[in-house]
């Protein structure tokens, strides 16, 4: 991954972390400033919703 101008060797998990929590970040700010902000908040929904979708096939599958 490369993070200010440096490669750094990241876990995904990590990665994801904070990639969803600037996400987070970027839909508040836009949106307290008039902006609206929605791609911002699609990118979390579509996020959370594809995390489900993985923990319900690990679940079907396991059955």
């Amino acid at each position: 991954t490369l993070m200010l101008g440096y490669i750094v060797d990241l876990p995904a998990w990590a990665y994801l972390g904070v990639w969803i929590g600037l996400q987070i970040v970027w839909a508040v700010l836009y949106g307290s400033i008039g902006e609206g902000g929605i791609a911002w908040w699609a990118h979390i929904g579509g996020f959370f919703a594809g995390l489900s979708m993985a923990f319900l096939a690990r679940k079907m599958s396991e059955t």
